[in-house]
């Protein structure tokens, strides 16, 4: 199979980053690449140019991770609380979601988006939990959500059904 080097121009997902040099297929770079702008031929000049953007391109990346790393710091261990209507057993009616918890986040004045909440699941059970916040791409925070039963206590269990001892009745015939 042909190959052509290319030198990427911006960052290219599943591909490389800027000033990188990759092997393509021709085609890919004749019909892709170059007419976006995303790529250029690799000569010596090219690259030499691709370092320089790649050098302050990395600069600005790591002032931004720096700040993503000041609100993970922020949220990081966090609890807020959630009211729920549940049963005597402590099982949610309904569950608590994404957009609860981030209701609740940004009531406690931590600005945080629905998408930003990982679930594995809708949480259906009062009580303690830890919910990942998505706050860049490989930088999460854990944060703790306190579900609690609606008014503060657990309802009261149904009362159970008696059966009176009917003297009167007698099942032997």
């Amino acid at each position: 199979m042909k190959s052509t080097q290319v030198l990427l121009r911006d960052n290219v997902t599943h591909l490389g980053k800027v000033g990188d040099v990759v092997q393509v297929a021709p085609g890919y770079a004749r019909n892709f690449l170059y007419p976006r702008g995303l790529a250029i031929h690799a000569t010596p000049e090219n690259i030499a140019v691709m370092a320089r953007k790649r050098v302050r391109q990395d600069a600005v990346e790591a002032e931004r991770m720096a700040e993503f790393q000041i609100v993970a710091d922020k949220i990081e261990g966090v609890s807020v609380t959630i009211e729920a209507k549940c049963d005597s057993t402590g099982s949610l009616y309904g569950s608590v979601g994404a957009a609860q918890i981030a209701a609740a986040m940004v009531a406690a004045e931590h600005a945080i988006e629905e998408r930003q909440v990982r679930l594995d699941h809708p949480i259906k059970e009062i009580g303690d939990h830890e919910v990942q916040v998505h706050i860049h791409a490989e930088l999460n925070a854990t944060i703790k959500v306190v579900v609690q039963p609606e008014g503060g206590v657990l309802p009261a269990p149904p009362p159970e059904a008696v059966i009176e001892d009917d003297d009167d009745y007698d099942d032997r015939d």
